[in-house]
């Protein structure tokens, strides 16, 4: 579904209404780039390599080219994200390839301040480029799809209430809206 995104004043104080960018359709298969072959359910399920597991989903490596995300937490707007971003940063950062070695988080702690210096510039690099990404709707904080922040800090706290906050016009708006999930 296409969205509006009010994202400007004009001078009788009326919002003027720009479209959003469009989601793409779903399934989506990226024909530019030669993929691997895909694994099997019955593969990903029993895949033992596990890269990260939380209680509703776990990524895994199904091998040195797959890695998966399944479970009740894997949303479209992950993917839209991903398909957004390809589409506005150069595609040397357009896919992921999986580098074998250790997770950064079980090495940190012994490696030199050199290392982690240089690991932080790298890390630098890479904010800066994905910054570069033109923000079609200036102000504008919230999913692709004109919807909330997707991301758990904004998960509503809510009794019942399962959605994520926003979208918010403004920083002073997003500010508000992150410092108001925390009062009581």
């Amino acid at each position: 579904m296409q969205q509006q995104h009010p994202s400007s004043v004009n001078s009788q104080s009326t919002p003027v209404l720009v479209k959003m960018w469009e989601p793409v359709s779903l399934p989506f298969k990226n024909s530019s780039l030669p993929l691997p072959t895909l694994p099997t359910t019955d593969e990903i399920r029993s895949c033992s390599d596990i890269l990260w597991e939380r209680c509703y989903d776990k990524i895994v490596a199904v091998n040195d080219k797959v890695v998966v995300k399944f479970g009740g937490s894997v949303n479209a707007w992950e993917g839209q994200a991903l398909m957004y971003l390809e589409k506005h940063v150069p595609p040397s950062f357009g896919s992921a390839t999986r580098i074998p070695g250790a997770r950064l988080h079980s090495i940190w702690p012994s490696l030199t301040p050199s290392e982690k210096d240089d690991i932080v510039a790298k890390l630098r690099q890479m904010f800066d480029t994905m910054r570069q990404a033109e923000c079609p709707w200036p102000n504008f904080f919230g999913g692709l799809d004109g919807g909330g922040v997707y991301h758990y800090l904004f998960y509503s706290q809510t009794k019942g209430d399962q959605k994520h906050l926003g979208p918010f016009h403004g920083g002073a708006a997003f500010a508000a809206g992150l410092a108001g999930i925390f009062e009581p």
